[in-house]
């Protein structure tokens, strides 16, 4: 045979298995089903969106997707922008979605009771939500999202209605479902109440370690800001906080991502890479010239005309689907 019929038949073969190969598949179309998405949290191969009605747990690489049930627990109506976030449980392997509850409000000293809820994901039982025993002690900032690290997620402590303030983060171990505190790095917890606007600070996940990246501006003309990231060191009942890197930028910045001697931190509508050696800034992509498939649609269409934020989160490929993911 010649190398021109070697080739053809290699090419009809190659085209055969083209035409049998199944199609790509596609996440179900949301259109309708919410307006706006307040949270993506990310754990392992899953990704959360908490919308203004419903709550899914998705894999982007196989499109698979499952849609929690609702929950009747919460006594404030309206208030969608719950803080929820969801991790792996170490012991059974399962993936457990938590989110607060707000109860009754007390008619003499105005407080509005918390809990929690869980909704375990990956039993042979369908997904519902049950509160658990025990009330929250402290309200997480809903605008932050959680992370979740080694069984554990945790949140910033919202202490705008604690006197006296309460700077930290609230962790909830998933196995056995109890509430901790854990106090900020001493040169964030001592600043006063009045230097809200010169700090603040982030979490997220560093080389499997919870991370937290705090900021502020050194003196009031100085457009260059003093960004310290500090890794969370706990054992046992003990929590410390290690420095780990010193970065020196000119606008409020989020480390999504270490790579061999740089830092991907993501600003307002770009990625950029820094790096810790040479404390050179240099951009990775601009957000806003993204482009989208939209549902049921081949072509690649610019982003919306109007971007003003852009959320990022690290995010590992899996093949197994949702409703599969236990030990």
């Amino acid at each position: 045979m010649s190398n021109n019929e070697l080739s053809s038949e290699y090419a009809m073969k190659t085209s055969k298995k083209q035409q049998e190969a199944p199609p790509t598949p596609e996440l179900p179309d949301f259109t309708g089903e919410f307006r706006s998405v307040h949270c993506f949290c990310h754990c392992d191969s899953l990704v959360l969106a908490a919308t203004d009605t419903k709550v899914y747990l998705f894999n982007p690489t196989i499109k698979d997707v499952v849609t929690l049930p609702d929950s009747s627990r919460n006594k404030v109506p309206g208030y969608t922008e719950r803080p929820i976030g969801f991790g792996r449980d170490p012991r059974t392997g399962m993936y457990k979605v938590v989110r607060s509850l707000f109860g009754s409000t007390d008619c003499k000293t105005g407080i509005v009771s918390m809990g929690m809820e869980v909704c375990t994901v990956g039993s042979p039982a369908p997904p519902q939500w049950r509160e658990i025993a025990g009330d929250q002690p402290y309200a997480p900032v809903s605008s932050v999202p959680a992370q979740s690290v080694k069984g554990c997620v945790y949140w910033i402590v919202d202490d705008t209605n604690f006197e006296p303030r309460s700077r930290g983060l609230l962790r909830f171990d998933l196995v056995d479902e109890a509430f901790n505190f854990i106090s900020l790095p001493s040169d964030l917890s001592d600043l006063g109440d009045d230097d809200n606007d010169n700090e603040h600070f982030n979490l997220s996940v560093l080389h499997g370690e919870l991370s937290l990246t705090g900021y502020r501006v050194n003196e009031p003309n100085d457009v260059h800001r003093l960004v310290v990231v500090w890794a969370l060191m706990e054992d046992g009942a003990s929590s410390v906080w290690e420095p780990r890197h010193t970065l020196y930028v000119m606008e409020p910045c989020h480390p999504i991502a270490f790579l061999p001697g740089t830092l991907m931190l993501r600003f307002n509508r770009k990625l950029c890479l820094y790096d810790l050696q040479s404390r050179e800034l240099a951009n990775a992509c601009e957000l806003i010239k993204m482009r989208y498939r939209r549902h049921g649609s081949a072509e690649l269409e610019p982003a919306w005309k109007h971007v003003y934020f852009c959320n990022v989160i690290p995010y590992m490929e899996s093949l197994v689907p949702v409703g599969a993911h236990m030990a």
